[in-house]
């Protein structure tokens, strides 16, 4: 039993170690404030005795992690996710201002300051609107590609994007361009429809939705969130700045990442996916790209698995280590105050209000990442 105590112990300095042997900043910006209580020690025979075998299972681990993660790519994207192509000549045109959104072509109409997309297809949308939101009411099998191009679109009492129904809808953002996206302080729906008073971010989606591209986008959640799918969110290139009084970036099923950049401000979580129902899903995967997230809670929650591979993460949590007033308990060896790996992790998982770097339900995954946290609260 203290043999097993202390591999227990080993393999958690191991796994540690190689987390952090990618991290940059100061120890304060790679394990949480409470790293200092290592009341028991590992005598150096004991350490002989295991250490060979654990360094060993180790190598195994993370072979066996980076082949089984070889094909990710394909896995967890379509080759449409990741492209951000489209056919200009075929698109219909939406030109939006102070008078109003115009449309050039079918699948689209105008009632009021709302433009709704009815049909599957490509729209090119341009131009500012003060007042104004898109909403997506298609085919249960339509795929519908919005394609911003020097677009801004606010909204004063609502989502200013607004996916009721579809397959798939894609926001794609124009090579070269800057758009920004922005909901209202304060929603005017119909309070007596469940479906309409769930919407709560500024682009909110109720099926699949993915963001790609190479322009620019500045989404702002001035009501809740900054943007949301109930199923599963695909982030795929873009440089994305989302700011949000409550968590920034949620997808119910999933959140995948890939060759994106990402800022992200947040009154809540950072990003996090939020289905504890369905065995499989709630999970969060950053295969790429580089992501600073600034939240007052957890940087990356997922209520199932947390993958990151050859992402860069940088995260502050509760404005830092220096906010941290936890005690630590611990009973892997002495070694729970390194990043959290102890029994107070475990504890505090369904902790709603907790400031965590990474956080799972499920198993945490790091190979190949760059990844350097400063949190109130456990880093891993």
């Amino acid at each position: 039993m203290k043999k097993r105590r202390f591999t227990a112990a080993i393999m958690a300095a191991l796994i540690t170690a190689l987390m952090l042997t990618a991290c940059s900043g100061t120890a304060d910006n790679s394990i949480s404030s409470n790293d200092a209580d290592t009341s028991s020690t590992v005598s150096m025979s004991e350490q002989n005795d295991v250490s060979e075998s654990i360094a060993k299972e180790t190598a195994t681990t993370a072979s066996a992690v980076q082949t089984s993660n070889s094909n990710n790519e394909e896995e967890y994207f379509s080759e449409r996710d990741l492209s951000g192509e489209y056919d200009a000549s075929d698109a219909v045109k939406i030109t939006c201002s102070d008078s109003g959104f115009k449309v050039e072509g079918e699948g689209a109409s105008v009632s009021g300051n709302v433009l709704t997309i009815s049909a599957a297809g490509t729209y090119i949308v341009s131009g500012t609107i003060k007042d104004g939101r898109i909403v997506v009411d298609a085919g249960d099998d339509d795929k519908v590609q919005i394609v911003l191009n020097n677009c801004s679109i606010t909204s004063s009492d609502y989502s200013a994007v607004y996916v009721k129904n579809a397959d798939k809808t894609f926001i794609t953002l124009a090579d070269g361009t800057k758009n920004t996206i922005t909901d209202g302080k304060e929603y005017k729906s119909d309070s007596s429809n469940e479906d309409e008073s769930s919407v709560d971010s500024a682009i909110f989606s109720k099926d699949d939705l993915v963001i790609n591209g190479s322009g620019e986008l500045t989404v702002n959640g001035n009501m809740s969130h900054a943007i949301v799918s109930k199923d599963d969110l695909k982030i795929t290139g873009g440089t994305i700045s989302a700011a949000s009084v409550g968590s920034a970036v949620i997808g119910k099923d999933s959140v995948r990442i890939a060759n994106a950049k990402l800022t992200i401000t947040s009154g809540g979580d950072g990003i996090k996916s939020t289905n504890d129902e369905e065995v499989g899903k709630g999970f969060v995967y950053l295969e790429s790209g580089d992501i600073t997230i600034t939240s007052e809670n957890d940087a990356v929650q997922a209520e199932g698995e947390l993958i990151v591979l050859k992402a860069v993460i940088n995260g502050t949590t509760g404005g830092g280590s220096a906010n941290s007033e936890k005690t630590h308990a611990d009973d892997m060896g002495g070694f729970g105050g390194w990043g959290g790996w102890g029994s107070a992790a475990t504890s505090s998982s369904e902790d709603s209000s907790s400031a965590k770097g990474l956080k799972a339900g499920g198993n945490i995954t790091v190979n190949g990442a760059a990844v350097s946290l400063n949190c109130a609260d456990d880093t891993v």
